[in-house]
């Protein structure tokens, strides 16, 4: 089971699967780590554009009232407070910058003065701040002289005396540091990216874990087949070799070997039970693993003593002699789209590591196949099929993409539609749910596909299953309108056929 929380809200209680949203976050790590790299860039060249360097130069002075012996320093130090205060209105004044603008040639003063107190002394800072070292540096001069005329002309009880002349500034007194502030906006803007993706997540309306299947979707489950690694090892990856997940492969893992016999066990119990020979799997979407359930629900029934016949009707993307590793012996396979279309000798081909299983491959595209001399043909070939198999499985196209596949449905006796965990939206399966109920074949359920153990209860699962082949189909999506759960058992009911 997946790690669920329950959070109580003024609606009811909403159910948040952690899980879920942890994969759904990690699967955009490249678009988080864009997001917070572009952040910082953009931070960093705003920083830069912006940025003006500013220069420092400051001189230390004694100032003091004329009269005062400079060892009265109790006098001296009595009068400090005052004497700052009118020195600092002197630097300040509007004739003072002016007098300095004279002094240096400039038509406007830029720049900022400031005067501070040494504290418990009659010491005085003068600090100048200008745009270039050289003008800081100037101009502390030339404030400093201006400012002692002042005091001679307007307050002739202060006196000045310098003690320290000020130096050239070799840097500014603002340095750019951009690191901080680039490391601040990356992680707001990954930090933005991974609260957007989690409240994604948490509202999409997927089928996250497997209680949801029993709630969402109007099916029975007739099985759960967890996620199983394509690549053993990094090396593996690295060379893009793919392990093969037919359940004859012996590294497979034992959980995903066992979930896909007891789904088998399931289906042709129901199938038994029923009188049924022939079943049609298909799915919503593509990548969805309805190829390889096939495939495996195949093995599964051969292995325990069956005659089974595979047929691949994906015409559009097969996928079957990929499946069982036949890409390099496509030229000894008779293509079954060219036997329905052209009347071709049919040939079962011998698969699996037994070569007990016989299986009818296409391994190139055909679009527009099910036509009336096709559909013929392919109801001859069942018919036949079923005085020798005791089961026949159809791997069709995805009944949400390709309309072949409801023409399919309508040609076998059953029909199971094939859900991948955390993909499409509940409202399209049920769709696909009623729209398998409307054919002639029985609607046996759904198989929850590609069931991850999750993060947080990954010890609580068995295994791993995945796969990809991406033989995409491209976007193409029914208008679906709003779905309300819990109308498909009445369809169901309403539109089943009873001349199977």
């Amino acid at each position: 089971m997946q790690g669920t929380n329950d959070i109580l809200s003024g609606h009811g209680k909403i159910q948040l699967d952690i899980d879920s949203v942890l994969r759904d976050v990690l699967k955009q790590w490249w678009v988080i780590i864009l997001a917070a790299l572009a952040a910082a860039f953009i931070t960093g060249t705003y920083l830069k554009l912006c940025y003006q360097p500013v220069y420092t130069a400051s001189t230390t002075f004694v100032a003091g009232k004329s009269g005062i012996s400079s060892n009265a320093v109790a006098d001296n130090l009595r009068s400090a407070e005052s004497i700052t205060a009118n020195f600092s209105v002197i630097t300040e004044s509007s004739l003072l910058k002016k007098r300095v603008c004279e002094d240096l040639g400039l038509s406007s003063f830029n720049a900022q003065i400031y005067v501070e107190a040494i504290e418990s002394s009659n010491l005085m800072t003068l600090t100048v701040r200008a745009e270039t070292p050289r003008m800081a540096y100037l101009m502390c001069l030339s404030v400093m002289d201006c400012a002692q005329q002042l005091c001679a002309d307007l307050a002739e009880n202060i006196s000045v005396r310098v003690i320290q002349e000020p130096v050239l500034p070799s840097y500014p007194s603002n340095p750019l540091a951009i690191r901080s502030d680039m490391r601040k906006a990356a992680l707001l803007a990954a930090g933005v990216m991974i609260v957007i993706f989690v409240l994604l997540s948490y509202y999409k309306d997927t089928v996250k874990n497997e209680s949801e299947m029993s709630r969402k979707v109007d099916a029975r489950l007739l099985g759960t087949i967890y996620h199983e690694k394509i690549y053993k090892t990094l090396w593996f990856r690295i060379l893009k070799k793919r392990n093969s997940l037919c359940i004859d492969n012996p590294v497979l893992s034992f959980g995903y070997i066992e979930s896909v016999r007891m789904m088998a066990t399931r289906i042709h119990q129901e199938m038994d039970r029923k009188g049924y020979k022939t079943v049609m799997l298909t799915s919503v979407s593509e990548n969805e693993g309805k190829s390889t359930v096939a495939a495996n629900l195949s093995l599964a029934l051969t292995q325990e003593g069956y005659r089974v016949a595979l047929l691949d009707c994906d015409f559009r993307k097969p996928s079957q002699y990929k499946i069982f590793d036949l890409k390099h012996k496509q030229f000894e396979i008779t293509d079954f789209g060219d036997v329905l279309r052209n009347g071709k000798t049919f040939q079962l081909q011998a698969a699996g590591r037994e070569k007990k299983l016989q299986v009818a491959f296409s391994r190139r595209p055909h679009n527009h196949m099910l036509d009336h001399k096709v559909v013929d043909c392919l109801n001859e070939i069942l018919e036949e099929l079923k005085k020798t198999a005791d089961y026949i499985i159809i791997d069709s196209s995805p009944l949400g993409l390709v309309a072949e596949a409801e023409t399919l449905a309508n040609m076998a006796d059953a029909s199971i539609l094939v859900v991948q965990q955390d993909l499409m939206e509940a409202k399209y399966i049920n769709d696909m749910v009623d729209q398998l109920n409307r054919t002639r074949s029985d609607m046996l359920g759904c198989v929850y596909n590609n069931v991850r153990s999750g993060i947080v209860n990954r010890f609580a699962s068995y295994g791993h299953y995945g796969y990809r082949y991406g033989y995409g189909y491209g976007h193409r999506y029914y208008g679906y309108g709003r779905y309300h759960y819990g109308s498909s058992e009445k369809k169901q009911k309403d539109n089943k056929k009873t001349d199977k």
